[in-house]
């Protein structure tokens, strides 16, 4: 076996946990937009759901402004309006618990 071909057993092999980690991340983060709507058609757990979308796009809009896409914050921003505005009209008894 050549020295070329050893280093990169080598390599590979020290490396292939972390990829595996991230495969993992990768799958959760694939998945996870799939749960929350989910959880938001549910009645029973729409302001879970909500709540949830909140924060997955609140997350895409610091995303986008850290790395000075200001253009692409508005569609994360009218979706995270939209969810609320829609748990709104479907549960109207939802912002009850804000009242002092």
């Amino acid at each position: 076996m050549s020295r070329d071909a050893l280093a990169r057993r080598t390599r590979t092999k020290r490396t292939a946990p972390f990829l595996a980690a991230l495969t993992g991340l990768y799958l959760f983060w694939s998945l996870a937009p799939v749960l929350i709507a989910v959880l938001f058609l549910v009645p029973k757990t729409s302001s879970l759901g909500a709540l949830l979308a909140t924060g997955y796009f609140g997350g895409a809009v610091v995303a986008e402004l850290s790395t000075g896409e200001v253009g692409r914050v508005v569609p994360a921003l009218v979706l995270g309006s939209l969810v609320w505005v829609v748990n709104a009209l479907r549960n109207p008894n939802m912002f009850e618990s804000f009242k002092a």
